[in-house]
């Protein structure tokens, strides 16, 4: 993280923007890796992450609305728990 000290006043500005690591954050599409990582830390199986992989690959990232997620770890929060210990 660095830190800036804003020109107009003496605050200083974290920004975050050069620190940014893949596969953190809930940026779409996320890789299929970071899936099953994700789907093993909610205790559930590689088919479910593969499953989830897969179907949002098809339709290009976009919800049942038709709207681009804005966050793939929010609708695999709801995939994994249908699919809990499956």
């Amino acid at each position: 993280m660095t830190r800036k000290i804003c020109t107009n006043c003496s605050r200083r500005i974290r920004s975050n923007a050069g620190n940014r690591k893949a596969g953190y954050g809930g940026g779409v599409p996320p890789l299929r890796s970071h899936v099953i990582i994700y789907f093993a830390e909610k205790e559930a199986s590689q088919n479910a992450a593969l499953a989830f992989f897969e179907y949002f690959e098809k339709r290009r990232w976009r919800n049942k609305h038709g709207n681009k997620l804005k966050n793939w770890k929010t609708a695999a929060w709801e995939w994994a728990f249908q699919f809990k210990g499956q």
